[in-house]
């Protein structure tokens, strides 16, 4: 298969999966100047007084910054692994070693489209590119895994869980969760997010 949904294989098992890309964003570019900025924040003050402060002292404040930078630096390299990924009757959200959840699709109620409005206390989010939990507004709690904390995302309902991805083949992506699916999904129209509208997809 040729497109966003390519078929892989584990070197572990042998076993093949789905892998879906997410839609394309800037979001390597914004967290890699701000982990940039940190690291300069901490660096510019220690090299300006480099003659005036212990060494050791400015030494230290570079290494905190460096520190403080780090996690952001980890999220953006790993964040070009983000796939979403059909392991058997499973779908696997993935950031690299970051992050692997793992969700039945059986469990899959839902399926929306929908523009969110994010909490600005947001726990990991950047310019094209949210990870972990969210608050949004109206909303319960979300994990994401997605390139758009906002705009166009495919919110999926599983049990009392709610997840927002953004898929770049979003008709190919739904399909293979229907095809798996041992019973019918309702997939409300875009920009519906009261969700639950009776749009029925069964297999």
């Amino acid at each position: 298969m040729n497109g966003n949904g390519s078929p892989l294989r584990s070197k572990e098992t042998g076993d093949y999966w789905l892998e879906f890309r997410p839609r394309p964003s800037r979001g390597r570019f914004w967290t890699t100047t701000i982990g940039l900025a940190v690291v300069l924040m901490f660096l510019i003050p220690a090299i300006l007084a480099w003659n005036e402060a212990p060494h050791v002292l400015l030494v230290f404040l570079s290494i905190i910054g460096t520190a403080v930078a780090a996690p952001i630096f980890v999220v953006s390299w790993y964040a070009a692994r983000m796939s979403y990924r059909f392991e058997g009757r499973d779908l696997v959200l993935s950031v690299g070693p970051l992050r692997n959840d793992r969700i039945s699709v059986d469990s899959i109620e839902s399926i929306s489209i929908i523009d969110l409005r994010v909490s600005p206390l947001a726990s990991f989010r950047f310019p094209g590119l949210v990870l972990f939990d969210v608050d949004v507004i109206g909303m319960s709690r979300m994990r994401m895994c997605a390139t758009s904390a906002t705009d166009h995302v495919m919110v999926i309902e599983a049990g009392s869980r709610r997840y927002g991805i953004t898929p770049d083949d979003e008709t190919g992506f739904i399909e293979a969760i229907l095809e798996r699916a041992s019973s019918a999904i309702r997939v409300p129209e875009r920009g519906d997010s009261a969700a639950l509208q009776d749009n029925t997809i069964s297999r």
